[in-house]
């Protein structure tokens, strides 16, 4: 065999053993291919419900098929998880994000849990965008407050795709933008969310006011969440140098 075809051998090795170890971290995966009342997830059937204020959700043309085109204020919020949150977990959150408007304040494009008030302290895991295009990853704890790990201002951009990351390990929490630089800060002390499991997709929900935050102004595309932290060369695959993996080719590619 020679050196040439041995590598793509090897590359084509590594590409399914990346697919496959995703796929088993995973717990759930929504496409954003179409809007309703609900989006149903890709991995497990999990049905995400459309709350709507004075703002509009619609699917348009995104970065891999379609995407939800997200007009505040409004966001999808899944109640029913195929998991329990537990204390100690461990989560990732990664989602492909094309920001129409950075208001002031901050956008949440993916949370996981809840608050009960106007802080984090309940949430497991929070995706937050400021104004200055800073990413950050918030993580609850407790001793009644939060962590947050912070990104350089000027990452996110309006009018361009980029693909979010965000994960709460052992002991820290850390995010990036893209194939960038981890930003990573150690966690006070582990939390699961308190109130309820929930995950909500372009915008934030308090469940003791029902009130919905921090909603995303643009387009939100291929959105997940595992029960797990991925290795840097699984982000790296599934950012596959801008050109990002849809559920779809991952799942062929892991085999299933």
């Amino acid at each position: 065999m020679g050196a040439t075809h041995q590598a793509l051998l090897m590359a084509s090795v590594a590409s399914v053993n990346h697919a496959l170890a995703i796929y088993n971290k995973l717990e759930e995966w929504w496409t954003c291919d179409a809007d309703g009342a609900t989006i149903t997830g890709a991995h497990a059937a999990t049905s995400a419900s459309k709350i709507v204020s004075t703002g509009s959700v619609s699917a348009t043309t995104g970065h891999l098929n379609n995407a939800l085109n997200f007009a505040p204020d409004c966001l999808y919020r899944a109640t029913s998880l195929p998991f329990t949150p537990a204390t100690g977990s461990l989560y990732s959150l990664g989602v492909w994000l094309r920001a129409d408007s950075l208001p002031v304040g901050a956008i949440v494009p993916l949370c996981l849990g809840e608050a009960t008030n106007q802080n984090a302290t309940d949430r497991a895991l929070q995706m937050l965008v400021l104004s200055n295009g800073a990413l950050y990853a918030r993580a609850g704890n407790d001793v009644g407050g939060f962590d947050d790990a912070v990104g350089a201002a000027g990452e996110v951009t309006t009018g361009a795709w980029k693909f979010l990351q965000a994960e709460r390990g052992t002991n820290y929490v850390r995010c990036r933008v893209n194939a960038g630089s981890w930003v990573s800060t150690a966690i006070t002390a582990n939390k699961a969310p308190v109130n309820n499991q929930a995950i909500s997709i372009g915008g934030d929900y308090n469940s003791t006011s029902s009130l919905w935050l921090n909603c995303v102004d643009g387009l939100i595309d291929e959105a997940f969440v595992a029960t797990s932290v991925l290795t840097d060369d699984e982000w790296d695959y599934l950012y596959a140098s801008g050109s990002g993996i849809s559920y779809s080719a991952l799942e062929a590619a892991a085999g299933f």
